[in-house]
Parts: structure tokens; sequence; C-alpha cells
């Protein structure tokens, strides 16, 4: 057997064939580590996101006990897909601004994108401006338009009439 294989069989030795600590076996050593590493390895392909942008880790889980103080601020994850959320996306990761959340929930705390086009209008790659919107998961067009003005009427006629 491998050690890809037991690794994945047993979850105890890394890739390496190391012994794992208890700490990393603990379903929230992974969430923990991600954390810290976007925030602070400049690195890292989602830096830009966290670190550069001011976001920092609380001083209590970082450091020797970091890990312990995380497990016991945050609790135990209420399923294996839920992952670490920060409930305001502009603050630190601390106690008072983490959850366990899961995609769906994620999915409704982003960022709300602040593009050059009004909400439900887009540019397409031909010039012309679209307008669709995201409902329930699926994505409903309302028309291709050649100026700005005759999308933006469209969309704000869809948003006045779905409220």
């Amino acid at each position: 057997m491998t050690i890809r294989e037991r690794y994945q069989i047993t979850g105890q030795e890394t890739m390496t064939g190391r012994k794992r600590s208890p700490k990393e076996c603990h379903e929230a050593w992974n969430s923990w580590c991600e954390m810290r590493r976007r925030c602070y390895k400049t690195n890292r392909h989602n830096y830009k996101y966290y670190g550069a942008k001011g976001i920092k880790v609380a001083d209590r889980w970082l450091g020797k006990n970091g890990f312990d103080n995380f497990v016991k601020d945050m609790g135990k994850k209420p399923t294996p897909q839920h992952t670490l959320d920060r409930i305001d996306n502009t603050k630190n990761y601390s106690p008072s601004n983490c959850r366990w959340a899961d995609k769906q929930t994620q999915a409704m705390n982003r960022k709300q994108r602040t593009g050059k086009y009004p909400k439900g209008v887009s540019m397409n790659i031909c010039g012309n401006y679209q307008v669709a919107f995201r409902r329930m998961g699926k994505l409903k067009r309302y028309g291709t338009y050649k100026t700005l003005s005759e999308a933006v009427k469209v969309s704000r006629g869809v948003m006045q009439n779905e409220v």
C-alpha cells in the first residue's frame, strides 16, 4: 500500500509519511491554516483579497495556543461541508465576526459587485449591452441592446416589476 493510499484511509499520516499530530487530525485544522495563509502569506493566490486588503486574524487565534483558542471559540463544524465564514467581509477574522457556514449562506454573504454598469447590465464581446438577472439559481435574460441607456431602462423596469 502506498503512503498516499494509507493517508487516504487513515488520515493519520501526511503525504510524506510523517505522523500527524492530534491537532492536524482535527476537523477545523485546515480551516484555521487556510485562514492564516490568506492573511499572511504574500505568495498565496488569494492573498490579494485578504491580507493585501488589511484583513488580519485575531491575536487570540495566532501563536502557541492559537489553534486551541480557535477551536474553543468556533466550536465543532456542524457538517464537513461547512466552512469558515466572516459575517462582515470588511472586518478581520475574530470570534465575534466568524461562523461556520454552508455554501448557500456563504454565497449570500458576498461583497456586492461595484462594476461600471448598473445591476443586471453587462457588455458582451460584440460591444452590445445585455440585461440578465439570476433568480433562484437560474439566469433569466431580458435582451441585448445597442445602447447603455436602453439596457438601463429595461433593467430598471425589471427591478421595479419584481418588487
